[in-house]
């Protein structure tokens, strides 16, 4: 019998992961100026979060008369801010990972806001009211600030991140003035409640600016997120023509060799069947009577590389449908936020 030379390796495929869909967007470049309006949304939903945090602190002098508290009551009152505002500092950040820091901070400052609002009738109430809503004002701004650097990490650029961080804390301490000097005056025009009601009621103006700003977040995330797709899609066309070519050239080698040692096995059985008596029929496989044992051994390795190859085609579909699905979560991580 004829034996067979080696054959021919079939390449195997990889296709890498797309930086796009491997790792996150960078920052904006710093001549895009959408990045203006997140700062300038951050920079007032600062001025709000310590205007309402302040204004006990003028108000807290009429109500102990009002209400009769004593130093120790008053100093109970004031901290219970700050026990709800640790309490979702961590909570805060990793909530807007995972939500994204717009919807966070939307969510603090209704919550704050509402609990603004509501402190003059829950000092009224009693004294459980009123640290429930102490405590729940604090929960709200203790959210935002983890916020807003999301925010900033991801629409800011890096050349004015520093800079953004300066104009929002700037604008967080003009809150705290504005707290101060704002609220003597309403009490002595309209009672202490007033400053809880019309700094709660301030949020209202805030919203607008944060509405504008998630439709531009919208339509810049849905630019990037088709324009990563494309990209993908275009990689995968090209490695996957790539790979189709150089399976056929190598297929075309394996087959051409395959043909060869059929046609010197088949002379070789013939000429030597006489002697050799080298004629068999296969045990297992329907070849046809008068099939030598290399012949044989040749359609084995004809049909295994056949099945090699449908299997390396297999393997590139599924790859091809696994870069899909990354586009579409990076569309969808992108649209977040």
């Amino acid at each position: 019998a004829t034996e067979l030379p080696p054959r021919a390796s079939i390449p195997t495929l990889t296709l890498a992961l797309p930086a796009a869909a491997a790792a996150p967007a960078a920052a904006p470049a710093t001549g895009d100026r959408d990045w203006v309006k997140v700062v300038g949304v951050c920079a007032f939903a600062a001025m709000l979060c310590y205007l309402d945090r302040t204004n006990i602190s003028t108000a807290i002098v009429p109500m102990a008369e009002q209400f009769g508290w004593n130093k120790q009551f008053c100093g109970a009152v004031l901290s219970a801010f700050f026990a709800g505002y640790g309490a979702t500092q961590v909570l805060g950040g990793q909530w807007s990972d995972k939500y994204g820091g717009s919807a966070v901070l939307a969510g603090g400052l209704a919550l704050w806001s509402v609990a603004t609002a509501l402190t003059p009738f829950a000092a009224a109430w009693g004294t459980m009211p009123l640290l429930a809503t102490r405590i729940l004002l604090g929960m709200g701004q203790g959210v935002a600030f983890p916020a807003m650097h999301a925010l900033l990490a991801k629409h800011v650029p890096n050349k004015v991140r520093s800079g953004a961080i300066g104009i929002i804390m700037a604008c967080a301490h003009c809150g705290t003035a504005l707290g101060f000097g704002a609220s003597p005056p309403i009490i002595d025009a309209m009672g202490w409640g007033w400053t809880y009601y019309l700094f709660g009621a301030a949020a209202l103006m805030w919203l607008p600016a944060w509405l504008s700003m998630g439709k531009k977040k919208a339509a810049a995330a849905a630019t990037v997120a088709a324009a990563a797709a494309a990209r993908q899609a275009q990689q995968v066309q090209r490695r996957a023509a790539a790979a189709s070519t150089h399976v056929m050239h190598s297929g075309s080698r394996a087959w051409l060799q395959a043909g060869s040692m059929a046609t010197a096995g088949g002379a070789a059985a013939l000429c030597s069947s006489a002697v050799l008596q080298d004629v068999v029929t296969p045990t297992g496989r329907d070849a046809p009577a008068g099939t030598s044992r290399s012949a044989h051994t040749l359609l084995d390795a004809i049909t295994q590389q056949h099945d090699q190859q449908q299997q390396q085609q297999q393997e590139q579909q599924q790859q091809q449908v696994l870069l899909q699905q990354c586009a579409a979560a990076a569309a969808t991580s992108s649209s977040k936020g």
